[in-house]
């Protein structure tokens, strides 16, 4: 009798996680941002969010998650007038699968729902209450370093909702308010002219409003002066280009800083990486 071998082929494959952690956050919570060169997801149990994603806004409310993508500028606030539970995971992952879980909210079915329940109440379970981080990021992740098996108990919860995500999967548009609309415009603007370094009225003048008009936005949804986000997105860029190869000054001069030595400084701030270092690592381009 013959046995013919079925071959199975991983459609994702998580390699490392970097945090890991359920907190509750008050109406006035409101998060700065970030970007990093991994993956990371924001689950809304209880409460509703506004996520900024790049140039896109999403409110989301209980049973909503989103990804967000290695090198995507990332913040969100408390829309709700009581607290919001959230659960964060963040991941180095690879694969064909990561490609569909881009730019969108997934709504979550009961099912769905159901597996990141079985996921926290294990979670729960084996915490001891430490964690090595006073914000509570690796809230779950302690026990990686002394349990193999609670480690890839974990990455396979992550793996059966990925999956069922991709298989059965309700997406949620983003926000068409029209500061969102602003904003998109001002950030499609910023993205067209990276190399350069626009005014400010020329960005405003661009996406139909006034530059005060422009700021408020920009302060009410990002946290950050219009300036300082356009920075941020060239440091997007520019650890782009740096994975890539290119060097630290090549990628200096292109993005028009005004010296080599300022953007070592930028970039080492907002990454905590130099620039030479991070291009010594080259994130593989299938991250992404």
């Amino acid at each position: 009798m013959r046995w013919p071998p079925y071959k199975i082929e991983e459609q994702i494959c998580i390699s490392e996680m970097y945090s890991f952690f359920k907190s509750q956050y008050d109406k006035t919570y409101y998060y700065a941002g970030e970007m990093h060169p991994f993956w990371e997801c924001v689950y809304v149990v209880e409460g509703s969010i506004c996520a900024v994603a790049d140039d896109r806004m999403y409110n989301l409310s209980g049973g909503e998650l989103i990804f967000h993508k290695p090198l995507e500028m990332h913040k969100f606030h408390v829309t709700t007038d009581e607290t919001a539970t959230i659960v964060v995971f963040s991941f180095s992952a690879e694969g064909k699968l990561c490609k569909k879980l881009n730019d969108k909210v997934f709504v979550l079915s009961e099912k769905q729902k159901s597996i990141l329940l079985e996921l926290i109440n294990f979670a729960d379970e084996k915490w001891d209450g430490t964690c090595s981080d006073e914000t509570m990021i690796d809230m779950y992740l302690a026990r990686f370093k002394k349990d193999v098996n609670y480690s890839q108990t974990v990455v396979s919860y992550l793996y059966r909702l990925m999956l069922s995500l991709v298989d059965e999967a309700k997406e949620s548009p983003a926000s068409t308010s029209p500061d969102s609309i602003v904003f998109s415009k001002a950030v499609d603007y910023m993205n067209q002219y990276i190399c350069r370094n626009p005014k400010l009225e020329d960005i405003a003048r661009h996406s139909g409003v006034s530059t005060a008009g422009l700021k408020r936005i920009f302060s009410g949804y990002t946290g950050l002066g219009v300036h300082r986000f356009f920075l941020k997105l060239k440091l997007k860029y520019a650890a782009q280009m740096l994975s890539c190869g290119q060097s630290v000054t090549e990628v200096a001069d292109k993005l028009g800083f005004s010296s080599q030595a300022y953007f070592s400084k930028a970039f080492k701030r907002e990454t905590n990486v130099s620039p030479s270092k991070y291009g010594n690592m080259r994130i593989d381009s299938r991250h992404y």
